[in-house]
């Protein structure tokens, strides 16, 4: 097993694409079939699998804001942070093939930060062999 963590910095409410740093983590590690996990170490963190196009992407930011309004909720200052992160989902898992990432197409991994302020994001990337 390989395990690495990044950072990135992340403005409040956008998506960063990591899949070329991922996939480097991935080449680099020796494995050539397995499982590659990243994970967003942070609870206002997400991270997504989808196209990096940027009209999508604001379309991803519109669907957060009218989900989840940033006010009427009991948690002070930020729930929407996290209740954004929530719906999104710290995580995405991907097979490891032939020592490559297997995604589609227009699969790129995308990390979102909800906080309301930029932020340096960690994530973990741990490559697991079969």
């Amino acid at each position: 097993m390989v395990a690495v963590e990044i950072s990135v910095e992340v403005p409040s409410g956008e998506f960063v694409n990591v899949t070329r740093e991922v996939e480097r983590i991935v080449e680099e590690s020796g494995i050539s079939d397995g499982l590659c996990t990243v994970i967003g170490l942070g609870s206002t963190c997400g991270v997504v699998l989808n196209e990096d196009e940027p009209s999508l992407i604001d379309d991803m930011k519109t669907l957060l804001e009218r989900l989840v309004p940033e006010t009427g909720w009991r948690h002070p200052e930020n729930a929407h942070s996290h209740l954004r992160a929530l719906i999104l989902g710290s995580s995405v898992s991907l097979p490891v093939v032939d020592g490559r990432l297997k995604r589609g197409t227009w699969q790129e991994i995308l990390v979102y930060n909800g906080d309301t302020r930029k932020r340096t994001r960690w994530i973990s990337v741990v490559v697991t062999p079969c």
